[in-house]
């Protein structure tokens, strides 16, 4: 296992999750949550064990052989300027723990870690606890004799922490192959005393590798060549934030995260998201924003102050109070950049939360897919460190 830093842009506000479904575009992107894939992107984990909330990750083999696997854990909290162990949210106003005159600066931190998956084997573990060796006997690892360590799952970084989940399918020599073997769940679990336990998932996004297009021993993953490409744009149907529903107020918070990434020289990647807003009387707005490596926000925080609830959300283009219907269609697009050859994909999963009885009351959260149209005529990239597999 090793870890690496560095400190790009981080925008985030720590949501719940939900889900409403109005209108899905007619071309669909050539990946998906429910087929499986080489490349399994889990966009959003989340750990705070004093508040009682983790996430469990579910990994699952659906071949009738052992498959090897890398993974890729993405730690994107933010660090007091004052304090590096002190955690905070870059995407809200300054306050504690950052003391007075300091700020949040953003951070990224990549731990990555392998094991061998027999066969049509689940795997599951919590994003705070990690898990154990899993010991192999030869008949579960051909080839290898006596007892073969499965490798082990670190703990989150931090706690409590927030961030997403990579996970490649490999050979035995730990370089990527084409086979479409892996699927994965999330479940994020709340346990509070309003409600007593809140339970929100959704299926990992699955990148297939086209059969024979993969490069041998290469950790370059060409998505759009070797593997399916990114969608050209997602599909966000939602209420408009602070819409009433029966007796409780909703808002939505998005999770975006890039297709391309550089895991071996932590380079950063940033992305201008650009939104297309339209409401029920297809009227169209728009707006846009940029996006290093993790991005969670409100949607009335996308165009608006960070965190400045009560002063100007009304304003935002995502509101009820702008729009004046209870639901609309957003369409994202992360926009193409001709100087980065890794390219500007994203994928990202969608948080709703419905609170009851107005501020104080309890909330009622789930998690839901973005659809995807199309695909991107700019290839992305994401790039491995090279492997250290077990002789």
């Amino acid at each position: 296992m090793r870890t690496v830093k560095w400190n790009p842009f981080l925008s985030g506000a720590m949501m719940l999750l939900g889900g409403m479904l109005l209108w899905a575009g007619a071309a669909r992107a050539d990946i998906s949550s429910t087929n499986p894939a080489a490349i399994v992107v889990f966009p959003k984990l989340v750990v705070n064990t004093a508040n009682g909330v983790d996430t469990i990750i579910q990994l699952t083999n659906t071949a009738p052989n052992p498959v090897n696997v890398r993974c890729f854990y993405v730690d994107a909290n933010g660090h007091c300027s004052n304090n590096s162990a002190a955690i905070c949210d870059p995407g809200e106003p300054p306050t504690p723990p950052c003391e007075s005159g300091a700020y949040c600066q953003p951070g990224w931190v990549e731990t990555d870690f392998a094991l061998t998956l027999t066969t049509n084997q689940p795997i599951v573990w919590t994003v705070s606890a990690g898990l154990p060796a899993l010991p192999l006997t030869a008949e579960q690892r051909p080839g290898i004799g006596g007892v073969f360590d499965g490798g082990s799952i670190p703990q989150s970084s931090e706690d409590p922490m927030i961030g997403e989940l990579k996970c490649v399918e490999v050979g035995a020599d730990e370089f990527p192959v084409d086979s479409n073997d892996l699927k994965g769940e999330a479940t994020i679990e709340i346990v509070s005393s309003t409600p007593t336990v809140d339970i929100e998932g959704y299926n990992a996004i699955g990148i297939q590798a086209i059969p024979g297009a993969v490069t041998p021993q290469d950790n370059t993953l060409i998505l759009g060549q070797e593997y399916n490409a990114c969608p050209a744009s997602l599909i966000l149907d939602h209420f408009f934030d602070d819409a009433p529903v029966l007796d409780s107020t909703v808002r939505t918070a998005l999770t975006l995260v890039p297709c391309s990434e550089d895991f071996n020289t932590q380079l950063p990647i940033t992305t201008v998201v650009q939104f297309l807003v339209y409401n029920e009387y297809e009227q169209r707005f728009s707006t846009s924003r940029s996006m290093t490596c993790f991005a969670e926000l409100f949607l009335s925080d996308i165009d608006t102050r960070l965190g400045d609830l009560n002063d100007n959300d009304a304003v935002s283009i995502f509101n009820i109070g702008t729009e004046g219907t209870l639901t609309g269609q957003t369409v994202i697009r992360g926009v193409a950049n001709p100087t980065n050859p890794a390219g500007n994909g994203l994928l990202g999963v969608v948080h709703e939360f419905h609170q009851l009885g107005g501020p104080g009351g309890p909330i009622y959260s789930a998690a839901y897919m973005l659809d995807m149209r199309g695909t991107r005529t700019q290839n992305d990239v994401i790039q491995l460190p090279p492997a250290s597999p077990a002789q």
